[in-house]
């Protein structure tokens, strides 16, 4: 037997029980092609094969752990295991196994712990079945294998540590509703950093795992497409611009019309326009940036909620200035970019609505202009900790982050916090220090104001004066005075979110933010069931976003004047009840909003009917 290797040897047990088992069932092994007995596989008579293939096992109906630990490849047709039941732990510890064909598993509920352990395995051919519910720990420690495994996911309850401690990239659920299904460590350890799922809902889902990498991010997979010439105006680099109509995931190809370019296409539009579809781009990918050298101005003034850059570790622009500028996009995702040799941003995100901005993980140490890069931000933290400030001089921090409405900012270490502290215009609510170790933002923990946070004695005359201005929860009673009116509470205050302990029996919200001027305003918790006199809530306001989402006012009746004058751009109704409102006379006069959702057909029509709109303000149905 010394000219058996030793996985030879384990061969032996594995198909000794593997026989018994199936033999046992009037079923038969066929090894090699050819049907030799344990004691031929042993002596070396007879073609063998390192690995197992089955002909017939029709009649098996249950193949736990049949090969734990004791095989080298494997193929099933998917014509076979046509009665069992289960697969649990059949190849559980098999660390020499190495490829896995086809297999065809048609009754099959239960693969927990199938491959678990299987630490040499790099492929594993489909898994031929509709009927599987469990997949615990299927595919654990399978750390070799370089794509995932293709099996039925459509009915799976329970994916425990399903693909925990696996590296193939990325991690694809596109074809799976994940609602009630356990998925506890289902990615835990994994090194992938792209997951796709189905729906948003399921990506959140899945981003809420427990046990998922922080670097793994699961989205809503998108077709890319891959923009031709038609799709751009202009005929000389620099002079580009997208005008095609998918605005999904647009991949820029390395020539246009002819031309290798070296400064980026544009998207933008050029300024704000009413509901302009071109400049609504939500995801870009750069299929060859190697020559690229600047992205200058590529998605200012872009509508999309949410926008994505993608290139690569050889995406290597010198200029990102104006990337962003002016934007309505609330997520901004450069992480797939690199700016190892960028030298200007001077503007970067300057003035757009962007709340969470983020940058490449990989260091940067040329730059040499950061001009009013996050200049009017309404991000909490601004994370420059990749980025060595140390060739940037002070003139060219200027305004760097000037109205932005962060509270943290980090660094790469005390020289550049230095540097940006004593940058002009800096908040002085803003302080920048060098980056903790393991460093995690906690949001500001609602502040409940007592009555020396007030001035006035009545209904109606109380206005906050207090210091605490992040989040503010407004008391039922003030001074011995049961509340039942708002009016000029927060009156020329910056502040941030403001939500109520309980709002029950207010009617009025007159001039409650009129004012204001914090950059954003949160009130997505404020709940107003009694309220029917909403008029100049917001009159004059200097808010660059108010986060209606969430809030609730099933009774406002009066919403004259609201909006007046208001710098915000976005409004959004679409969790806010109108069916009682009766009055909007001017409740969008001389507003610099450009976009507006609500609930449903019946709310925008109340809305697009208020006197001394912007003709081009036109309020839709939110979509889904």
């Amino acid at each position: 037997m010394s000219i058996f290797s030793e996985q030879v040897t384990r061969l032996q047990t594995g198909l000794n029980n593997a026989k018994i088992a199936i033999e046992g069932k009037d079923g038969v092994v066929v090894v090699g092609n050819t049907t030799p007995t344990i004691e031929e596989i042993v002596t070396g008579i007879g073609t063998v094969s390192a690995g197992i293939e089955s002909s017939l096992i029709s009649n098996v109906t249950s193949c736990q752990s049949m090969y734990a630990g004791n095989v080298l490849w494997v193929n099933f047709p998917a014509t076979e295991f046509t009665n069992s039941l289960t697969t649990e732990g059949m190849f559980n510890g098999c660390t020499s196994l190495v490829t896995v064909g086809e297999l065809g598993l048609p009754l099959v509920t239960d693969i927990t712990s199938m491959f678990q352990g299987c630490t040499s395995i790099t492929s594993v051919g489909e898994l031929v079945g509709t009927g599987l519910t469990v997949a615990d720990y299927a595919f654990k420690g399978c750390d070799s294998l370089t794509s995932q495994p293709v099996f039925d996911l459509q009915g799976i309850t329970s994916a425990i540590g399903m693909f925990e401690g696996c590296t193939f990239s990325p991690v694809d659920f596109r074809n799976w509703d994940t609602t009630g299904v356990t998925l506890t460590d289902i990615v835990k350890d994994c090194t992938a950093t792209v997951g796709y799922a189905k729906t948003q809902a399921d990506a959140d889902r899945l981003n809420a795992s427990t046990g998922k990498p922080a670097g793994l991010v699961f989205e809503v997979f998108v077709e890319p497409y891959y923009a031709v010439d038609a799709d751009f105006s202009g005929t000389s680099n620099g002079y580009f611009e997208y005008i095609g109509l998918n605005t999904d995931y647009v991949v820029i190809p390395k020539v246009i019309k002819g031309v290798t370019w070296t400064y980026s296409p544009k998207f933008d539009g050029g300024s704000y326009s009413y509901n302009k579809e071109p400049g609504k781009i939500k995801r870009i990918k750069l299929e060859d940036p190697s020559s690229v050298v600047s992205l200058q101005a590529l998605c200012s003034f872009n509508y999309a909620e949410t926008l994505k850059i993608e290139g690569g570790a050889t995406t290597n622009p010198v200029s990102m200035a104006y990337l962003c500028q002016n934007s309505l996009t609330k997520k901004i995702d450069l992480k797939d970019l690199s700016f190892a040799n960028l030298t200007n941003a001077q503007s970067m995100f300057d003035d757009s609505l962007a709340e969470v901005i983020e940058l490449p993980i990989a260091p940067s140490s040329n730059l040499t202009n950061a001009t009013k890069m996050f200049n009017g931000t309404l991000v909490d933290v601004i994370d420059v900790s990749n980025i060595d400030f140390a060739n940037v001089p002070a003139a060219n921090t200027n305004y760097f982050c000037c109205n932005s409405s962060a509270t943290v900012g980090l660094t790469k270490n005390q020289a550049d916090a230095d540097k940006l502290n004593a940058s002009s215009y800096k908040p002085s609510t803003l302080t920048f220090i060098p980056k903790p170790e393991n460093y995690v933002y906690t949001p500001p923990a609602p502040y409940i104001a007592v009555d020396a946070d007030f001035s006035g004695t009545t209904n109606g005359s109380f206005v906050y004066t207090g210091t605490n201005l992040d989040f503010v929860k407004i008391p039922r009673v003030i001074k011995g005075v049961t509340l039942t009116s708002y009016a000029g509470m927060f009156y020329g205050r910056d502040v941030k979110k403001v939500s109520a302990v309980d709002a029950s029996g207010v009617t009025s919200t007159r001039d409650m933010f009129k004012s204001a001027y914090a950059g954003r305003l949160d009130l997505s918790e404020l709940y107003l069931p009694d309220v029917t006199d909403a008029g100049n809530m917001f009159l004059f306001t200097k808010n660059k976003v108010i986060n209606l989402c969430g809030m609730l006012m099933p009774r406002v009746t009066n919403f004259v004047t609201t909006f007046q004058t208001a710098t915000v751009k976005v409004l959004d109704f679409s969790t806010i009840d109108l069916t009682n409102l009766v009055s909007t006379d001017s409740m969008f006069l001389s507003s610099s909003v450009i976009k507006g959702y609500a609930r449903n057909a019946d709310d925008a029509a109340k809305l697009n009917a208020s006197s001394s709109k912007p003709a081009g303000l036109i309020f839709v149905v939110k979509p889904t």
